[in-house]
């Protein structure tokens, strides 16, 4: 469980239990998903490409695939207890929520210079990847101010 959005303060081993509970629930609707994803893939087979068609094969493969073994991970931990307790102390260290935090930030700069690269590449190559990337950092600064106008309030 490292990652950008896995880290929090949790106290007890019942409220870690509590939270396992609800990514496994998340984990069940992404296997949905999935499984939706391949019957679109299949009931469409003659409207694509082959190139489109493996795409999404592959993906609701990819997606109920990570799903099931995040959710399997995750009922082993819940039936250990010690592994429980290993887990929660993991993830509610000081030290990689600062790690992390700071991880994602050098991603995000990244991601936003080789956007940036990309609008200045496609102005001589295509003008609606130009149009995509805008809406990709103004989203993003749309995002960001309310987001920050919630947590401000909220905290």
């Amino acid at each position: 469980m490292i990652g950008p959005f896995c880290y929090r303060n949790i106290s007890t081993d019942q409220e870690f239990k509590k939270i396992l509970h609800n990514h496994n629930i998340v984990y069940i609707c992404f296997i949905i998903l999935g499984v939706f994803t391949f019957i679109f893939s299949v009931l469409t087979k003659n409207y694509m490409r082959d190139f489109m068609k493996g795409f999404l094969e592959g993906a609701s493969f990819g997606i109920i695939l990570g799903s099931a073994l995040l959710l399997f991970k995750n009922y082993k931990i819940i039936n250990n207890e010690q592994k429980l307790r290993e887990s929660r102390i993991k993830i509610s260290d000081e030290r990689n929520h600062l790690i992390s935090e700071l991880a994602t930030k050098f991603a995000l700069i990244i991601i936003l210079i080789e956007v940036y690269v990309i609008i200045l590449l496609s102005v001589f190559i295509n003008l609606d990847t130009l149009k995509i990337c805008l809406l990709i950092i103004n989203s993003f600064v749309l995002l960001y101010i309310l987001s920050f106008q919630f947590y401000s309030k909220k905290f």
